[in-house]
């Protein structure tokens, strides 16, 4: 039994002696309500009973307020048993009576809390966060510290579950303003906000020193349930960071602790988490005996959706090993089936996987059947957006009416919106069928071979080209003006995790049949868009191996912080290099390579770059001399602490 299961064990214990020995009521009320919080993420059952217990002890006394607050813990306990109906009766209840009453803003906020825990669980995050707004403003108002902060972590995990990353974001940097170092639960849930944040930009530094401050607290109060889960979060922390002995560390501390909670629902995601690493590491009969166990766990359980993913890292598993093909297809029949309609993350990497196991079994018309389908769900998420860009564009439209602008410079402005939006979706629509394309020819040329029908290979070899470099236009060319139009929020992102896991390996092709050697320190911190900074650095690096001399690419990745709050990173090589009089016009549309160069490019990707960088609030130059190579400069904002 590990040394914090033990200590909440104890702190029980000492509680229920505590109980059995008490004669004064109100002490003996105190003890009851401390059960039943406590053992209210845990032993359930047992917590009611304490809670009712508590309740009958109440009204006996006539005490108003501890009548009020047994209410709030029933509620607590009845949304730990998903009873959401006596969840809520109880607490309107005391929050009715605690609004009636004159200085219980303190208990009123508490009560809140609990309400706002109820819609959480019942994933209504709006009113929950309503809830938790309320419950801040009251212990803003007393001067309570460590439940404001507490507060803020709760809105921010309701806005990050709402996609707002930017109210999210808002909540956890007003908590931390207010952060004066202490101990409570409520610096840890800050704190452990903050590392879900840095998650989600790729900070994995940033948000692993935000899990292990939100584990100490919780550590010290022997707050074993919550330090469990901190421990998974660090392990998937550590995975991403490609530490995979580091992941392992901490996912089978939190594998051992929710053994001992005998929480199966979280045994079999850790158990699929650990199986996740091992097969990241190559330890593939350690990955398979792992996911097996957390499949069985999910099966039993009836958790479809969990089973799902469970038989889609199988499969993934025996994919990597190349073997066993007719278990790799039920495995992803399997996954597809329990999906049930679904369409989300696991059923597009199940198509995904469809796609690469038919193409290597070469049958074609599965293949295509399942990069069909794999296109239009993609399609789902993109259609998303470019309704995000016409919502944007209609709510344009009516404040444009509203101030009463220029009529004419109105219209001129709001049809080039339209052609903007129609350009993405005509682009998105002619990606479909080069991609069929280029998979059958693919599938084509590996026949060709078998028969070595050299000239029929060569107009392959054209057509492919082709599609290629059609493809790769119109790609842009959806890049090129979804970056017009598109509304970038800057949050903090770690550039070496961005080089290190994204675009170097996104690029690893090239680098390694170009022998290209890509140097740089340790990176800092800026204020950016995740997919914006890949696409400045996939880009120019791109460019910088494309356009190489005859020796061997060496590119150089440095920063400078300037006065202004501003970091300029360079990019600098040793390729061909531009003419001076071509260096005005590097940035312009369809502004291709240079003419010496036998390589061509779309003309598109460094206008691209320039009005991202715009867009994140900086500016993008260069400067370069013929054969002497090429350095591109830009200056992006720095993170301030």
């Amino acid at each position: 039994m590990s040394s914090l299961f033990q200590t909440y064990n104890t702190q029980v214990e000492q509680l229920k002696q505590q109980l059995q020995t008490r004669t004064e009521t109100l002490e003996r009320l105190k003890d009851l309500h401390n059960l039943a919080d406590i053992l209210s993420e845990t032993d359930k059952e047992i917590a009611l009973e304490y809670a009712h217990e508590a309740l009958n002890l109440s009204e006996d006394l006539e005490d108003t307020i501890h009548v009020g607050n047994s209410w709030r813990i029933l509620c607590r306990c009845y949304t730990g048993l998903y009873d959401f109906d006596k969840a809520h009766f109880y607490g309107e209840k005391a929050e009715a009576l605690f609004e009636s009453l004159e200085d219980q803003e303190w208990n009123l906020g508490k009560n809140q809390l609990e309400l706002g825990r109820m819609y959480y669980y019942k994933r209504e995050f709006e009113k929950a966060a309503s809830k938790y707004k309320a419950a801040q403003d009251n212990f803003d108002r007393v001067g309570d510290t460590g439940m404001y902060l507490q507060c803020c972590g709760v809105l921010g995990m309701c806005f990050y579950k709402l996609g707002n990353f930017h109210r999210a974001k808002e909540y956890s940097n007003m908590g931390l303003q207010r952060d004066d170092g202490g101990r409570t639960r409520g610096h840890a849930t800050l704190y452990n906000m903050m590392g879900v944040l840095y998650v989600k930009q790729n900070a994995y530094k940033k948000a692993l020193y935000y899990y292990q401050k939100a584990v100490n607290i919780w550590e010290e109060q022997g707050m074993y349930y919550w330090t469990t889960y901190a421990y998974n979060n660090m392990g998937l922390a550590y995975e991403s960071t490609q530490e995979y002995d580091k992941a392992l560390e901490y996912l089978f501390k939190s594998l051992k602790m929710f053994k001992e909670q005998k929480h199966y629902h979280n045994i079999a995601l850790l158990n699929n988490n650990i199986g996740g690493v091992y097969n990241q590491k190559g330890e593939f009969e350690k990955a398979l005996e792992h996911i097996e166990r957390g499949l069985k766990l999910r099966l039993e359980r009836n958790d479809k959706v969990g089973a799902s993913s469970s038989y889609l890292g199988l499969a993934d598993v025996y994919f990597k090993m190349d073997k066993d093909f007719d278990t790799i297809h039920q495995y992803l029949d399997q996954s597809l089936i329990l999906l049930d309609g679904r369409d989300d993350d696991i059923r597009l990497e199940c198509y995904e996987l469809c796609i690469k196991l038919y193409v290597r079994e070469n049958n074609i018309e599965e293949a295509f059947k399942y990069q069909t389908a794999y296109l239009e769900l993609k399609d789902l998420i993109t259609v998303k957006n470019i309704q995000e860009l016409e919502q944007r564009h209609e709510m344009m439209l009516k404040e444009a009416e509203i101030e009463k602008l220029n009529v004419q410079q109105k219209i001129l402005k709001e049809h080039n919106k339209e052609l903007q939006i129609f350009a993405a979706k005509a682009g998105h629509d002619l990606k479909a069928p080069l991609a069929t394309i280029r998979m059958y020819n693919h599938i084509l040329k590996r026949q060709f071979k078998k028969e070595d029908e050299k000239q029929n290979l060569e107009y392959l070899d054209v057509i492919q080209q082709a599609t290629e470099n059609m493809f790769q236009l119109v790609d842009e060319l959806i890049k090129y003006t979804l970056a017009n139009v598109q509304k970038i929020e800057l949050n903090p992102m770690d550039v070496n995790v961005l080089l290190k896991k994204i675009v170097l390996n996104n690029l690893k092709r090239d680098i390694e049949a170009n022998q290209a050697i890509i140097s740089y320190e340790e990176m800092p911190i800026v204020m950016a868009n995740k997919s914006s900074i890949i696409q400045l650095f996939q880009n120019i690096l791109s460019n910088a191996i494309k356009f190489r001399s005859d020796d061997t690419p060496h590119i150089k990745i440095d920063f400078e912080e300037t006065e202004d709050h501003f970091i300029t990173i360079s990019i600098q090589d040793n390729g061909i290099g531009i003419k001076d009089e071509d260096q005005e016009h590097v940035f312009d549309l369809f502004q291709r390579g240079p003419l010496k160069s036998a390589v061509k490019g779309s003309g598109i990707g460094l206008a691209t770059c320039k009005k991202l960088v715009e867009k994140l609030g900086g500016k993008i130059w260069v400067k370069s001399a013929l054969d002497k190579g090429t350095t591109f400069f830009f200056s992006l904002k720095k993170h301030q602490e």
